[in-house]
């Protein structure tokens, strides 16, 4: 781990200091050359979240971007902020994983693997400048209440056990179950949550009443947006009685599910998300600040 952490600081320095293969794009920031990949990244952000736009249109954007770009690495050195070793290493991570996926896709459009570590950086610069902001000793506060309470009305902490109410058959095709096989793993499922809430078993336990399912082993949660379970599942959690199990029925999915006070200091979870909090609170109005120090970069 040390000898990564050591690889990845000079990787970090070659990366800040150093230029792009020497290959610089048509346009100047402020007069200063920049990174031919490092442009034709935005330029591409520009028009995928633009299709419809005009050139004209998608390059002023991507200029923007780029200027947005600019002003964030600028804001993060001008207030002698600093990347742990855990963050270098996520921005690695993140690149090696990016390249991997994307790697051919990047090659086609001029961005380098180099690029496209500046491009992450940069995002984590502008998560550091966030987070510096409205911190308890930032400029703009805002207070453990307020990020807690947030956590607290939009996500639900549960853990799931889910099976299924389909089969297969002889061609290895899913197949919905017959109705005897429905109510078979029904009253199994009902079984679990009798005996969890009179505590005659753990959750844990409970998961072994039937087969074929999955089981979720730690805590989870899960806001109004989640897209890992299926529609209407966010809905049911919001009825359920904290501390308590349930089950119920989606489409082809069956599910007991135990719900959990997501403040729960036993369960430790506001922690993971406190960021994300912060970004629903506070993202708009800090991409209006990033927007106004982006407007002090002319892009020509």
């Amino acid at each position: 781990m040390e000898k990564r952490a050591v690889a990845l600081l000079l990787c970090f320095i070659l990366t800040v200091f150093m230029c792009s293969c020497g290959r610089y794009a048509s346009v100047r920031v402020n007069g200063e050359k920049i990174s031919q990949g490092i442009y034709n990244y935005f330029l591409d952000r520009a028009k995928a979240e633009n299709a419809d736009a005009s050139q004209t249109e998608q390059t002023e954007i991507a200029n923007k971007k780029l200027a947005d770009y600019v002003a964030v690495n600028s804001e993060f050195q001008n207030r002698g902020l600093k990347l742990g070793t855990e963050e270098k290493i996520s921005v690695s991570d993140n690149v090696d994983a990016l390249w991997h996926a994307y790697g051919e896709y990047y090659t086609q459009n001029k961005i380098t693997k180099q690029d496209l570590y500046k491009i992450e950086l940069s995002n984590t610069y502008r998560q550091a400048l966030m987070l510096s902001i409205y911190s308890a000793d930032g400029a703009k506060p805002v207070s453990e209440d307020e990020l807690k309470n947030y956590f607290n009305s939009h996500y639900i902490a549960f853990k799931a056990i889910t099976g299924f109410l389909t089969t297969v058959d002889d061609n290895n095709n899913a197949v919905a179950m017959s109705d005897a096989e429905k109510q078979s793993i029904m009253s199994k499922f009902s079984k679990m949550v009798e005996d969890i809430n009179d505590g005659s078993v753990s959750f844990d336990g409970a998961s072994t009443y039937a087969d074929n399912v999955t089981l979720t082993s730690n805590a989870i949660v899960i806001d109004a947006d989640d897209k890992s379970y299926p529609k209407g599942f966010y809905e049911q959690l919001s009825s359920m009685e904290e501390g308590k199990a349930a089950s119920f029925v989606i489409g082809d999915y069956i599910f007991t599910v135990q719900r959990f006070a997501a403040l729960s200091e036993d369960l430790n979870l506001f922690e993971r998300y406190r960021t994300k909090c912060l970004t629903a609170l506070k993202g708009e109005e800090f991409a209006e600040t990033v927007s106004e120090w982006g407007k002090a970069y002319t892009v020509a």
